[in-house]
């Protein structure tokens, strides 16, 4: 979203926690009730049926890694 070209790449679990070590963006578009029963630490909780309305809060100079349950979102 916040590139000048649009692409998306899968990331393996495994680097998850450099992802979170470096403090990239990490967003998490299950409901609030799935984030609350647990997540990756420092996630951004915004439910897929949400971002079209909250779209100009995500961040637009950096890669954002979205995620869900099953990847299906």
């Amino acid at each position: 979203m916040g590139k000048d070209k649009e692409a998306s790449t899968d990331v393996e679990a495994k680097d998850i926690e450099t992802l979170s070590k470096n403090k990239e963006f990490l967003l998490d578009v299950r409901e609030e009730y799935e984030y609350q029963d647990g997540h990756i630490k420092g996630a951004v909780n915004l439910p897929l049926r949400e971002i079209l309305g909250k779209k100009d809060s995500l961040p637009k100079d950096k890669d954002i890694y979205v995620y869900c349950r099953s990847g299906h979102r």
